[in-house]
């Protein structure tokens, strides 16, 4: 089965927010900042939804195991959401339901949005900043 092509703002967008939350398992809390190979950045809703495709609010960090394990059971995975982040679970009701136009510029402003954002986030880190730290969302274009 092909899956969903990736491109540079996917790559930038998971380190993002793999980076929010310190390199931890959102689930679990393992930490992963001697293994950042083994927590991924895993959306809520999918990403073939481009409404949401890159708005923190439908990711969050997960190893391997909780990842495996909310994407086998989306009804846990869910009530997950509901639980630990009651506003983005609307967001990500409706961010399934609308449909997004992503032209060039867009992607560009996008791309130097969440560098800014993730280039923020890992200055305080080296200030000494632990532990979740959101950003920004740029808005997407609906």
């Amino acid at each position: 089965m092909k899956g969903v092509k990736t491109s540079t703002l996917d790559t930038l967008f998971s380190k993002l927010i793999r980076e929010r939350a310190d390199w931890h398992c959102e689930a679990c809390n393992k930490s992963f900042r001697n293994n950042p190979g083994g927590l991924h950045c895993s959306h809520h809703a999918s990403r073939k939804y481009g409404a949401g495709r890159w708005h923190g609010k439908n990711a969050s960090a997960h190893c391997a195991s909780c990842h495996r394990k909310f994407t086998d059971n989306p009804l846990v995975h869910a009530a997950w959401v509901e639980d630990k982040f009651p506003a983005h679970a609307l967001f990500v009701r409706t961010a399934k339901l609308t449909v997004a136009r992503w032209r060039t510029r867009d992607k560009l402003e996008l791309l130097a949005h969440l560098k800014a954002q993730l280039n923020a986030i890992q200055t305080s880190r080296q200030s000494g900043s632990r532990g979740w730290v959101n950003f920004v969302d740029w808005a997407a274009p609906i």
